[in-house]
């Protein structure tokens, strides 16, 4: 039998080791960027990727998404280009671009871009040759939904209408013609992908890990049988479910888990998004303008 001068020193060993261990996977999480919290008595690891996400620049797409891509950014420029005949047929010869709205910090930082005017909104104002306003456009990008809607965009923020003529001396200097650009299709899929990131989060896995928080609690049966945990007593409260897979992973990312079955304790892992496998899943929804990540 053991004394209780033993049992208090055993029991004093346990919060040690149990300090020591919490301070190795807190300086862990800390060293590879990972971030970890407590839910309940699960250890929980967030990947860095999840709060500070950046899109690859070295993705590989396929032909026939980029030819899709390249359709996609076609029809834009086209409707840019109709927008500054509109102008011109109002007698405008000059147009500036007016940005809207505030630069987009988030999006310059995901995609790594230094132009602040990169993801924000725009319309053409069109003046005469003595400076008097003659039109605005609509609003660009038409579709502001996705980030890539906005690569498609104005060549220059200022530039002229006025078409080259050998007898008007006004027209030969103007070296900045209006015109429109687009990014290679590549770099149109890669923002399109990088909106996909900011959506994917906790969507899987979030659901699991409340499933084995309320599992873990004492008195629930636990077990682990052909790569489940299982808990019968989850079938009453999430909706007749009794096992969680212990990994997942999906082109919008996943998880992985480990349970000391005896202490009632697991180690929850969110595993970041394989954009790799994202683009290899990717497709051009049929009818619609832009491009799908999330198989």
């Amino acid at each position: 039998m053991i004394s209780q001068k033993h049992g208090f020193k055993a029991l004093s060993w346990i919060a040690v080791l149990t300090a020591c261990l919490s301070l190795t996977l807190v300086a862990s999480a800390q060293a590879s960027g990972d971030s970890i919290t407590q839910v309940g008595r699960v250890t929980v690891y967030i990947p860095e990727s999840f709060s500070n996400p950046v899109s690859k620049r070295n993705l590989r797409f396929s032909k026939e998404l980029q030819a899709d891509a390249e359709q996609i950014m076609a029809t834009q420029r086209k409707s840019l280009e109709r927008a500054y005949s509109s102008l011109r047929n109002r007698g405008a010869v000059r147009v500036k671009v007016l940005y809207r709205e505030p630069w987009n910090d988030l999006a310059l930082k995901l995609f790594k871009y230094s132009d602040k005017t990169a993801f924000v909104s725009w319309q053409l104002v069109g003046y005469s040759a003595s400076g008097k306003i003659l039109g605005k456009t609509p609003v660009f990008p038409k579709d502001p939904g996705s980030n890539a809607n906005f690569l498609t965009r104005p060549t220059k923020n200022e530039c002229t209408l006025l078409e080259f003529n050998l007898f008007d001396l006004g027209t030969w200097f103007h070296t900045e013609t209006c015109s429109v650009k687009s990014p290679p299709a590549k770099e149109f899929l890669r923002v399109a992908l990088g909106d996909y990131l900011l959506k994917s989060d906790f969507g899987i896995g979030g659901w699991e890990l409340q499933q084995l928080k309320f599992a873990l609690e004492p008195g629930h049966r636990i077990s682990i049988q052909n790569g489940y945990f299982v808990c019968p007593d989850l079938a009453k409260y999430f909706g007749g479910s009794t096992r969680i897979p212990l990994s997942v992973k999906e082109s919008l990312g996943g998880y992985s888990l480990k349970v000391d079955l005896k202490a009632r304790t697991a180690v929850f892992k969110y595993v970041a998004p394989d954009q790799q496998m994202m683009a290899d899943r990717a497709e051009k929804i049929p009818g619609q303008p832009w491009i799908y990540f999330g198989n």
